[in-house]
C-alpha cells in the first residue's frame, strides 16, 4: 500500500486499513486524501455512498478514477464499485448461491428476451437464489465493439456483459438495496487505480466507463410486447424497479398501461435526454 499510496499518505490512512463499516467523516477524510484533485462533489457522492453501504475504498469496494478528455483537455472523475463490493451488500442481507452463471446467453435465450438476436452485442445471464428460495436472474449486455476499462489486464466485453447480468441479478433479488446508477467492474482490472492525474500512470487516452444510459443499444419498441417485457428492459438498462418505471412514466398503477411498447420508446427518451441536458449543463 505504501508503493501505491506513497509514505504520507499511507501513514495518514493507516487507521482506516481492515474497517468495513465507516462513517461519513471517515469516509470523507479517505476520499480527500486518496483524491484531492477530485471534484468535492464527486468526493462527496463517494464518501457518502461508503457510509451508507458499509464500503472502504482501501478494501477496493469502490474508486474514484480520472479519466482524461482529450478535446476539452480536461479530466472527468468517474465512481466505480467493484463487483466484490456488491457480492459483500448482498451477503449482509441473506445467503444466496447461483443457480446458473454468469454465463453468455445462447441465441435462443435471446430471441426469447428480446425477441430477436442482437448480433453488435454481447448479452449475458446470472440467476441467483437466496436461503428463502427465491429466485432472481439478470441480465448483461455490452457493445462487441465498445471499448472496456481496464482491457490491458485483460478485461473483455463478454467479461463485462457477465458482470451486468450478475449486478442485474442482486438489483432484482434485493431491490432498492445496491447503489444505483454506478458502472461495476471486477478489481482486477482496476488494481492500482489510486493514482492522481498528471502522473505517469495518467488514465489518458483509455475509455471511460460509459454512462449507465447514453450509448445503450436500446430493444426496439416492436421487441416489448407486454408489462413484463417493459419492466425487463426498464430493469436491464436503466436499473430501475417497477415502482419507479411506473413513476418516471407517470402512472400509479400498470393496469392504466395500454401499449407497452410505446411507453418503452418514451422511457428511453427520457431517460437519455435527461443524460445530455445534465452533459449540456456540465459543459
Amino acid at each position: 500500500m505504501e508503493e501505491q499510496l506513497g509514505k504520507e499518505k499511507n501513514t495518514k490512512l493507516a487507521p482506516y486499513f481492515g474497517l468495513v463499516s465507516l462513517t461519513k467523516e471517515q469516509a470523507t477524510d479517505i476520499a480527500n486524501t486518496l483524491w484531492p484533485k477530485a471534484p468535492p462533489v464527486e468526493r462527496h457522492k463517494a464518501a457518502v455512498i461508503c457510509a451508507m453501504y458499509g464500503l472502504n475504498p482501501l478494501m477496493k469496494h469502490l474508486y474514484l478514477i480520472p479519466f482524461r478528455d482529450a478535446k476539452a483537455q480536461t479530466h472527468k472523475w468517474v465512481i466505480v464499485l467493484g463487483i466484490g463490493a456488491t457480492r459483500l451488500i448482498a451477503s449482509r442481507k441473506t445467503h444466496y448461491s447461483y443457480l446458473d452463471g454468469p454465463r453468455m446467453m445462447t441465441k435462443e435465450e435471446q430471441e426469447k428476451l428480446l425477441g430477436e438476436v442482437d448480433e453488435k452485442r454481447y448479452y449475458a445471464i446470472t440467476i441467483i437464489q437466496d436461503d428463502k428460495g427465491n429466485k432472481a436472474p439478470g441480465y448483461g449486455n455490452w457493445g462487441k465493439q465498445t471499448p472496456v476499462y481496464g482491457a490491458d489486464k485483460g478485461n473483455t466485453p463478454q467479461n463485462m456483459a457477465m458482470i451486468r447480468s450478475e449486478r442485474n441479478a442482486f438489483d432484482r433479488l434485493f431491490p432498492g438495496e445496491m447503489p444505483q446508477g454506478i458502472e461495476v467492474i471486477e478489481t482486477q482490472f482496476i488494481e492500482g487505480e489510486w493514482r492522481e492525474p498528471g502522473g505517469e500512470k495518467e488514465a489518458q487516452g483509455r475509455p471511460s466507463p460509459p454512462s449507465p444510459f447514453k450509448g445503450e443499444d436500446f430493444p426496439k419498441a416492436e421487441a416489448i410486447k407486454n408489462l413484463g417485457d417493459l419492466f425487463n428492459a426498464s430493469q436491464t438498462h436503466f436499473k430501475m424497479s417497477k415502482d419507479q418505471t411506473l413513476k418516471e412514466l407517470g402512472y400509479s398503477t400498470q393496469t392504466a398501461i395500454a401499449n407497452p411498447g410505446e411507453e418503452w420508446r418514451r422511457l428511453v427518451a427520457l431517460k437519455t435526454e435527461a443524460i445530455e441536458g445534465n452533459e449540456r449543463q456540465e459543459r
